[in-house]
């Protein structure tokens, strides 16, 4: 959700829920069904993903295509044996050959 004073500008249904390991999104709620519109802020065109949507480059292929500038991607990443560099390399991939940049801030927790 986005909110520019007071008012929700934009919302984002997750598209890609997590069920792996012990978690299972799919059980507590829906997925959604459309990419999300951009948003101007201050004259640069955002685009919103979350988390789990990191795994699928073609939300961001769209989102580029659609414009964004900048993407923004809060998560709740698992903590493990080479979790930051597997984030890293995540956050890097769907930006090869495009000129976009992310802002991916994440929670990290045991699991």
């Amino acid at each position: 959700m986005a909110i520019r004073r007071g008012e929700v500008i934009a919302q984002y249904q997750k598209l890609h829920l997590y069920d792996a390991f012990n978690i299972q999104e799919s059980r507590r709620v829906d997925a959604g069904l459309q990419i999300p519109a951009l948003i101007d802020v201050d004259g640069v065109r955002v685009g919103l993903m979350t988390c789990y949507d990191l795994r699928f480059p073609e939300l961001a292929l769209s989102l580029a295509l659609s414009g964004a500038e900048i993407l923004v991607l809060p998560t709740a990443w698992v903590r493990g044996p080479m979790k930051e560099h597997h984030w890293a390399t995540l956050l890097a991939a769907p930006r090869a050959g495009h000129d976009l940049l992310y802002r991916g801030g994440r929670r990290v927790r045991q699991s």
